[in-house]
């Protein structure tokens, strides 16, 4: 199985409810998985519905050349962001990733990178992804699913008043829990993600219990430099944030 080289990172905003579906790309060069994730809790859906004001489109690639190209022929390939208010589109290397998730195979779930660029150092802008994902089976708990997303809320909540974020989401792709849910937070620098992690409560809080408790059944963790920058994202490009 191929380890992934290079993300094309897209996000989309409506000024309405949408549902895009799934996307329908067979063949496209380079490509080893590409999914749309809505962010239903933010727009008050259940997520099963697939249904909210925002949404990412992930694609993981052999490399930057596809991850551009990609990006590039989004329109086509992606007809619903036409209606959308604001995109912003990124090539991502990724430069720090732990865990493991099942975006590459669902019933081997693995790294997504093994090979990592140089890192960009402490003041530049970057890209985080983290994920959780959980056993579809006849064992499978919702009550601890509900329960890990209550703790991912917090998180959530507890980074509002932070300067050096500039934004966050948390993405649920179809079919709930297919793959692995993704939560996308863009920062002014590496620096304010080391301080966040290791130095808010709640987050050394819910890292202790998930190593205690095994909240979910995988994670994965990845920081990632922006190679490409298209668009804005809250009315800014995150490569100029300052």
């Amino acid at each position: 199985m191929k380890s992934a080289r290079a993300i094309s990172l897209q996000l989309i905003s409506f000024d309405s409810l949408q549902n895009p579906g799934e996307p329908n790309i067979e063949n496209f060069k380079g490509l080893l998985f590409c999914n749309i994730g809505a962010d239903t809790r933010a727009a008050a859906q259940q997520p099963v519905s697939h249904t909210a004001f925002r949404f990412v489109i992930l694609g993981l690639h052999e490399d930057e050349s596809s991850a551009g190209l990609l990006i590039e022929n989004n329109r086509e390939l992606f007809p619903f962001i036409n209606a959308s208010n604001e995109i912003w589109s990124a090539v991502l290397q990724p430069f720090h990733h732990k865990g493991t998730a099942n975006y590459l195979s669902q019933n081997n779930p693995s790294r997504l990178f093994d090979e990592l660029a140089s890192s960009p150092g402490t003041k530049t802008p970057i890209v985080v992804l983290t994920t959780a994902g959980f056993v579809k089976d006849d064992h499978l708990d919702m009550n601890r699913v509900i329960e890990f997303g209550m703790g991912t809320g917090a998180i959530r909540a507890s980074m509002t008043a932070m300067d050096a974020l500039h934004s966050q989401q948390s993405f649920i792709f179809p079919e709930v829990i297919k793959h692995d849910f993704m939560s996308v937070t863009i920062w002014k620098n590496a620096a304010a993600v080391g301080k966040f992690a290791y130095g808010s409560p709640i987050h050394k809080l819910l890292m202790e219990k998930h190593l205690s408790e095994n909240m979910a059944d995988r994670t994965s963790f990845t920081r990632c430099k922006i190679l490409r920058s298209y668009g804005t994202w809250y009315g800014t490009d995150p490569t100029r944030l300052v």
